[in-house]
């Protein structure tokens, strides 16, 4: 009886250890998928941002940098905005760069490429 015991007590431990361990690919939620491409981030351009072209972006990690002329004739003007995937909706929004821009929070690229200019 005493050797029950403890062998009994680890068949319950191992038991428990292999049904914990076996997770299947439907217990992993997806990965969102990001699109990164032109117009994807230039759909983020509403509210009154008339795009005139989308000269350069990059995308890394659900952030994204733009450098874009917006209006038209002598009032278009270049701008550099950064923007931040919102996997709720689906689609790229501006992130104010006051807030963001340092490079604890955005990578590499699109902190040097969308927070020095403009």
């Amino acid at each position: 009886m005493r050797i029950i015991r403890p062998l009994l007590s680890l068949l319950i431990v191992a038991g428990s250890a292999v049904a914990v361990s076996r997770v299947s690919a439907q217990d992993i939620a997806p990965l969102p998928v990001v699109p990164c491409d032109a117009a994807a981030i230039s759909a983020a351009f509403t509210n009154g941002l008339r795009l005139s072209s989308l000269t350069h972006f990059a995308c890394e990690d659900g952030w994204a940098y733009a450098w874009a002329n917006i209006g038209t004739g002598p009032t278009e003007v270049s701008v550099t905005e950064v923007l931040r995937f919102d996997t709720g909706a689906g689609v790229w929004k501006f992130a104010l760069r006051r807030d963001v821009c340092t490079p604890t929070i955005l990578p590499r690229e699109i902190y040097q490429k969308g927070c020095f200019s403009n």
